[in-house]
């Protein structure tokens, strides 16, 4: 899980939504263990969609959809894009550009007091609408990460 930063007085959560082209672990029945990554284009449209559809009140605990809290509604969100001067907030590990970040205001204290407090929240999970049309294989993955070192010795 990535970072995240929680405002006890504001009762405010922020941190990285989805870092570009960082391989996420996962393992489900269909795929077996595997690596997903999307890049900074993938990423803006899921926040165009994100945005579209009007999901910024949707939210769940733990993966649960049977667990969604009223009150905590995002107020906060932007690409990282050094050019336009949208930089990393302080405080953070440095995102590439494209990666998503985001804060979300937490009214529900019972949410706030068992989740966030608790050390029980981690991180940020954006989930739906990814298909697994971009889904690389761990070695795909080692294999990416090989080529783009002697790129980067390459072009250095």
């Amino acid at each position: 899980h990535m970072q995240f930063k929680a405002d006890e007085s504001k009762h405010v959560i922020s941190g990285p939504l989805m870092v570009a082209d960082m391989p996420i672990y996962r393992n489900n029945p269909t795929h077996g263990e595997h690596f997903v990554m999307f890049d900074k284009d993938m990423i803006n449209a899921i926040v165009l969609r994100f945005f579209k559809d009007g999901n910024t009140s949707k939210v769940n605990l733990m993966h649960n959809d049977n667990i969604q809290p009223s009150d905590i509604f995002m107020f906060e969100s932007f690409l990282i894009d050094s050019k336009r001067g949208i930089n990393t907030p302080d405080g953070f590990e440095k995102l590439p550009d494209g990666s998503w970040f985001g804060s979300y205001k937490v009214e529900n204290i019972s949410v706030w007091d068992k989740f966030i407090k608790t050390g029980q929240f981690k991180g940020f999970s954006v989930e739906g609408f990814f298909g697994y049309e971009k889904t690389k294989t761990k070695e795909q993955v080692e294999m990416d990460e090989i080529i783009k070192e002697l790129e980067n010795l390459v072009n250095a």
